[in-house]
């Protein structure tokens, strides 16, 4: 009567254990996402029609667009139109062997222009060549390249029209 006992209190002690225990693991869970989940600064913003701004550390700010158009990291500078998205690219030394990020070189770039319109990169280019391209190209002289930040949606709500570059800060 006794083991009896002890097994029915164990079973009572354990039932009651295995609920706080079920409700901390799926708090765990659900909390675990939020803390190893995307940072309070990270964002994606709709650029044009396929492409968006993916802004999810300060390293790695990359434009994806269709067919595996777009401009890797670190986007540090753009602008848009429903023709063209410009960007400046700060270029990344590699750590280590298969570095997909890497450190920032101070004060090398590259350039890219993506053409929304026929589906085609241009880039990296440096800066003379970027600018022979626009020409080219015929990209509107009033499209400027602004810092990423300006292109958070959660700070420019409303604030502008679909395919415009917000307005310098």
């Amino acid at each position: 009567m006794i083991v009896m006992v002890k097994k029915l209190a164990i079973a009572a002690v354990a039932s009651l254990l295995g609920v706080p225990l079920t409700i901390c693991a799926i708090l765990y869970w659900s909390l675990g996402n939020c803390i190893y989940g995307p940072g309070v600064h990270d964002f994606a913003a709709q650029l044009t029609e396929g492409y968006r701004l993916h802004h999810l550390n300060g390293i790695n700010i990359t434009i994806l667009g269709p067919l595996g158009l777009g401009v890797p990291p670190t986007v540090e500078e753009l602008a848009y139109d429903r023709s063209f998205i410009l960007a400046k690219q700060q270029q990344l030394r590699s750590r280590f062997e298969n570095d997909d990020l890497g450190d920032p070189i101070p004060g090398k770039f590259n350039y890219w222009i993506l053409d929304v319109n026929h589906s085609r990169c241009y880039g990296p280019l440096d800066e003379t060549q970027f600018l022979a391209k626009r020409l080219e190209l015929k990209v509107d002289p009033a499209l400027i390249l602004r810092d990423e930040s300006c292109f958070d949606p959660r700070q420019n709500q409303g604030s502008m029209p679909p395919g415009t570059t917000p307005p310098a800060r």
